[in-house]
């Protein structure tokens, strides 16, 4: 497990693969949870290859969520009400640092895009 660990991690590294996980999180386990904020944390300055890995992930939860954080900022005064914009809700998604995407795998096999990635 250790030997493949470091496999990963250097291979991570020598292609430039930033790992990002989209989607609501607190459905998984704990540990689960620190696993994949490592791979995020260790991945993070990375940025020839994006790989999003969506998981409990809706596009109207994504968009509601990004919403919600502009509406905090506005009550708490942190923005006003007129800095809200399509490049501010962009910001606030959880890939807001990634790029659109070019290649959209659906392992469920399902071929319509329905709720998903919509925004992006």
């Amino acid at each position: 497990l250790i030997s493949c660990y470091w496999f990963l991690r250097e291979n991570l590294e020598k292609h430039g693969v930033c790992i990002r996980v989209l989607g609501d999180l607190n459905m998984l386990p704990l540990d689960l949870q620190q696993v994949i904020a490592k791979a995020v944390i260790m991945t993070k300055n990375h940025n020839k290859c994006f790989l999003n890995v969506c998981f409990a992930y809706t596009s109207r939860y994504e968009i509601t969520n990004a919403v919600r954080e502009m509406a905090s900022g506005v009550e708490q005064g942190l923005i006003k009400a007129s800095d809200v914009s399509e490049a501010l809700l962009s910001e606030c998604l959880y890939s807001n640092n990634s790029p659109n995407p070019d290649l959209l795998i659906r392992t469920s096999g399902e071929v319509r895009l329905s709720d998903f990635l919509l925004w992006q």
